[in-house]
């Protein structure tokens, strides 16, 4: 899979585009059947673990996001920039926790020669580690030293809208999603205060992070592809590999990468 999001930083004042990225997936499919009197003859329960792939450089090779930059204004004066990474959850083993993409999608067969397909609302609720790897203040860089991050995960809410006979070329990718095809999901980012921002010099600036990065209810939009970044040879369907963390590295199919969102007109 591949995927591009953009979120509008509400304190900031400003929206950041998270580039194209590939990610690794697990897909998982199930079945449910229903005798004859029921409304729907079955359903498939459609769901894709997902997993960052780490960018050079990163600890592991899997859960944490290419780094983005966010510039603004702090306190109403002061110009800065903060280098921000966003991490999935690890489990007691070290792992990353993957992110959950689920559709159900509904079949009824009952009439001879149709097929009827719904597919539901895909609603993705998880928490996410928000880093800041660098910080610039007027300018200077401040050296951070310490492990500057969220006090708590923060709390990313999406939800990609389904709809009944939503095929392959007929799906607005634009509208909908379901887990087959990708498609659009949107939301918000609930981004916490900010702990152990400290410098080199020993001075804790988390209060200025926090004033620059944090806040509730950041709108968030996320476009995802179908599987076009697994491996063709020598074994098909291999998720992208540790450090190929960009399109080009991991093979995709650039032709059917998802368009990154365009920046909204300044005042939208």
């Amino acid at each position: 899979m591949a995927q591009t999001a953009m979120t509008h930083m509400v304190r900031a004042k400003q929206w950041v585009r998270i580039p194209t990225v590939p990610t690794a997936a697990w897909s998982q499919l199930s079945f449910s059947n229903y005798p004859p009197e029921h409304q729907w003859s079955s359903t498939n329960h459609f769901r894709n673990f997902v997993y960052f792939v780490s960018p050079p450089g990163s600890r592991h090779n899997y859960g944490d996001m290419e780094p983005v930059t966010v510039r603004t204004v702090a306190f109403g004066a002061i110009p800065v920039e903060a280098v921000v990474q966003i991490s999935q959850r690890r489990g007691p083993d070290g792992l990353p926790i993957g992110l959950t993409f689920t559709t159900d999608h509904d079949v009824d067969t009952g009439t001879p020669g149709v097929v009827v397909n719904f597919y539901h609302d895909s609603q993705i609720d998880d928490v996410l580690w928000v880093k800041v790897l660098a910080v610039k203040v007027d300018g200077k860089d401040l050296r951070l030293a310490g492990q500057c991050r969220t006090v708590r995960p923060a709390k990313l809410s999406v939800l990609g809208d389904g709809g009944g006979d939503l095929s392959e070329t007929e799906m607005d990718l634009s509208k909908h999603y379901r887990v087959a095809v990708g498609g659009r999901l949107a939301g918000t980012v609930d981004v916490p205060a900010f702990s152990g921002c400290v410098t080199k010099s020993g001075d804790d600036v988390s209060r200025l992070v926090t004033a620059t990065v944090s806040g509730p209810g950041n709108p968030i939009k996320l476009q995802v592809s179908a599987g076009i970044c697994t491996k063709k040879s020598p074994l098909g369907g291999l998720p992208p590999a540790p450090g190929e963390s960009t399109p080009e590295a991991a093979g995709c199919e650039m032709d059917q990468l998802p368009a990154e969102f365009p920046y909204p007109k300044r005042g939208d």
